[in-house]
């Protein structure tokens, strides 16, 4: 059973194209006067009228908190208040309004094992040392990195098994110099004006697209990351992948563990042989190679595309997308997400 919650609507074009081009939402049906929009399992639809129905509250949900901030960061023109922690219903969120009135909120579910005594106060000096440079750390680290770190640094760490919210991050920041932060962090530059003696910001991650680098650069700010280091390990998950999904190895484990299988039959879960087939990799850069060198051990035919042929150690044929689409039993794409192949049909 699927349903749709309809709101009549006194001006269907503004109405539709906040929903579409500025929450994202994707238009599912245009049925003229009607309009659906599609967001995950929720579906919104606004008929036109000459009088708008504003009752109720649209929720978005999400399974994380530093969603819900990622959520503020982006959609804070339109906010009424700023994300925070609702005891009573166990639930992180914060509202906002669209162009004629409608509630609009922005929701996480915390979960049942969520200690809430401790939401207040996740941040912990480590090692107090006035003599150090102060560094925000926003979530443990292994212990060798968390020694090496309180070596060189007073550590002000987020002690618990979550994300800091918006709100903890910018108050913890305030006397730091260097920050540590995840991929989940969204590091803009609220976050820098915050911390007036910042100096570094580092990701532990490869990726740093949740940093604002303009904002970075412009206040003098360096910013570092991890490249490199999970190349081949990346490289293993995705064969990790392409094999399970080949053999089809999470259909067969469900359909076993539901006690369904009765015994062997020529097509069950047949799946698919990687061994003789063809293996198409866009974008042949470090990952890229990774994953194609594996293929040699299954005796694969390797494709590629790239902006240049790439001189390999191993046997592969640059060859153009439309190609590479056509001929490839198994495709792998590696490319960083940029404005130039946000669409590869372009």
């Amino acid at each position: 059973m699927a349903g749709i919650i309809f709101f009549k609507t006194a001006d269907l074009k503004t109405i539709g194209d906040f929903y579409e081009h500025y929450l994202g939402m994707k238009l599912w049906l245009d049925q003229g006067q009607c309009r659906i929009y599609e967001h995950g399992n929720l579906r919104l639809g606004f008929c036109a009228a000459d009088q708008a129905d504003t009752k109720g509250t649209i929720t978005f949900y999400y399974s994380q908190m530093q969603d819900v901030d990622a959520a503020y960061d982006r959609f804070g023109d339109i906010a009424t208040d700023s994300p925070k922690l609702n005891p009573q219903f166990r639930i992180y969120h914060f509202w906002a309004k669209d162009p004629e009135g409608r509630d609009l909120e922005f929701q996480h579910f915390l979960a049942p094992d969520y200690d809430l005594t401790q939401t207040a106060k996740p941040l912990t000096i480590l090692n107090a040392d006035s003599a150090k440079p102060k560094l925000l750390l926003t979530m443990l680290l292994p212990d060798e990195a968390m020694r090496s770190l309180e070596q060189t640094f007073e550590v002000k760490a987020n002690t618990q098994d979550r994300p800091l919210m918006k709100s903890e991050l910018l108050a913890g920041i305030k006397d730091a110099q260097a920050l540590l932060c995840l991929l989940g962090d969204t590091i803009d530059a609220e976050v820098m004006d915050a911390a007036p003696k910042l100096k570094v910001i580092s990701n532990y991650a490869v990726g740093y697209n949740n940093i604002d680098l303009e904002a970075a650069k412009a206040r003098g700010i360096a910013v570092c990351n991890t490249p490199g280091v999970l190349t081949e390990s990346t490289a293993d998950l995705t064969w990790a992948l392409i094999m399970a999904t080949a053999r089809r190895v999470v259909e067969a484990d469900i359909f076993t563990r539901e006690g369904l299988f009765a015994g062997w039959k020529p097509q069950l879960f047949l799946g698919q042989d990687l061994h003789d087939h063809t293996l198409g990799i866009l974008g042949m850069g470090r990952i890229g190679q990774a994953v194609a060198r594996r293929a040699t051990g299954f005796g694969m035919k390797i494709l590629y595309t790239s902006r240049e042929p790439k001189d390999l150690p191993f046997e592969a044929e640059h060859v153009d997308l439309k190609r590479l689409l056509t001929e490839s039993d198994i495709l792998s794409l590696h490319l960083p997400l940029s404005t130039s192949n946000s669409t590869l049909d372009r």
